[in-house]
């Protein structure tokens, strides 16, 4: 098993440059590093032509620019695999070489499943790739108890209420005071906006907009 890291904004330039082009998925390849770039639409041929899963290493790198594709997409190296700035002996590990077509939906479902999970904002897509299968994730961390409690706090002082406690609702985090004896839902009060319910990672950078309590 081999993990790969890639940053999110340069797969992101892939997948726009496939999807500009009316493609789904986007090219996995290790050969001469390891990288990720656009599909261009298929060019018709013969039916009895077999469809190359992806280009050859010859079709790729036809260009003077070594950070793009010979069909005009970005070539997004992985993290320590682009051998343009790294030694072969430190890029190179070995294994057979592959090409692969990667669904834009694996990208999209990581990113998604990320702020689920209530993660900072990720930078990195990890591609992980198996025996028979290839995984995508990202790599942002979740927000923890104890950074909400912190944030809460950081309310309370900002607002001169001890009685602030935060909650989990379908629609996310909310606020509430319970200041009077009366509880009441001051999410929109805090955060201002239509008053809905705020994701983990929202509900932090209160601590900045506040200052930061200890």
């Amino acid at each position: 098993m081999s993990k790969y890291t890639f940053p999110i904004k340069g797969v992101h330039e892939a997948i726009a440059f496939s999807e500009d082009r009316g493609q789904k998925d986007i090219l996995f390849a290790k050969d001469q590093g390891v990288y990720i770039f656009g599909k261009e639409a298929p060019t018709p041929k013969p039916e009895d032509v077999e469809p190359t899963v992806v280009a050859s290493v010859e079709e790729v790198f036809t260009t003077r620019d070594p950070y793009c594709a010979a069909n005009g997409s970005p070539l997004i190296y992985a993290d320590g695999f682009d051998p343009n700035i790294v030694e072969f002996d430190d890029w190179w590990e070995g294994g057979d070489d592959f090409g692969e077509h990667l669904p834009v939906s694996l990208f999209y479902n990581a990113e998604g499943a990320a702020k689920r999970d209530n993660k900072r904002p990720p930078t990195k897509f990890v591609v992980t790739v198996g025996e028979r299968y290839i995984t995508v994730k990202c790599n942002g961390t979740k927000v923890t108890k104890a950074e909400l409690s912190k944030a809460v706090r950081a309310v309370r002082v900002h607002r001169n209420d001890p009685t602030i406690q935060y909650g989990v609702a379908p629609d996310g985090y909310r606020l509430y005071s319970s200041a009077g004896g009366v509880k009441k839902d001051i999410t929109k009060d805090v955060f201002g906006g239509l008053g809905q319910g705020i994701s983990a990672v929202q509900f932090c950078k209160v601590l900045t907009t506040l200052g930061g309590v200890n």
